[in-house]
């Protein structure tokens, strides 16, 4: 993930905007880090991350698959002429 979040910074997306998702075992720290790194790339945040400790639950699943469909709506909406 360091890799792709360097990599960004020398891009210029069509679409300025990005969100977070991710499980965790421990403390949880990294979809912060990755929100901080993305709005400092100047991108707008879809929603909140979407952060699950262990294993996603289907209550967990279904936020990630609504943060999908923000993301495409997102997307396709700024592709749109």
């Amino acid at each position: 993930m360091a890799d792709v979040l360097t990599y960004l910074k020398g891009l210029k997306p069509r679409v300025p905007a990005g969100a977070a998702f991710g499980s965790y075992g421990w403390s949880g720290e990294a979809c912060a880090h990755i929100e901080e790194a993305l709005t400092g790339v100047g991108l707008d945040l879809i929603q909140e991350a979407v952060r699950v400790k262990y294993v996603p639950d289907e209550k967990a699943l279904a936020q990630c698959v609504e943060l999908g469909r923000l993301t495409a709506a997102r997307l396709l909406g700024a592709a749109a002429p």
